[in-house]
C-alpha cells in the first residue's frame, strides 16, 4: 500500500464510502435535472402539441424515478472506476 496515504483512507471501507457517495450524488443530480428539464421544456416545432402533452402527462410523474435510475446507472459505472483506480494505486487489499 502507498505509505503516503493515511491509514483511514485505505481499504474497502473507504472505497465503499466513496462509491456510495458518488452514486447517491449522481442519483440526486439526475432526478433533479430531469424534473427541472421536464418542467421548463417548451415543445419543439417537429413534435405535435397533442403528442407532446400526452408525453408530459405520462412521463412527468415518473421523472424523479427515471432521473434517479439514470443517475444510479452512471453512479455504478463511476463506482467501477473508483474501485479500479483505488486497486491500481494499491489502496485495496485482495479479497479472499
Amino acid at each position: 500500500m502507498d505509505p503516503t496515504t493515511p491509514t483511514w483512507r485505505r481499504g474497502w471501507t473507504w472505497t465503499a464510502i466513496k462509491c456510495f457517495t458518488l452514486t447517491a450524488a449522481l442519483m440526486g443530480i439526475g432526478a433533479l435535472a430531469l424534473h427541472l428539464l421536464l418542467g421548463t421544456l417548451v415543445p419543439p416545432w417537429y413534435i405535435p402539441r397533442a403528442v407532446f402533452e400526452w408525453l408530459m402527462e405520462n412521463v412527468r410523474p415518473y421523472a424523479l424515478w427515471l432521473g434517479a435510475a439514470l443517475g444510479g446507472f452512471v453512479g455504478f459505472l463511476g463506482s467501477l472506476g473508483v474501485v479500479l483506480f483505488d486497486a491500481r494505486r494499491g489502496r485495496l487489499s485482495k479479497v479472499p
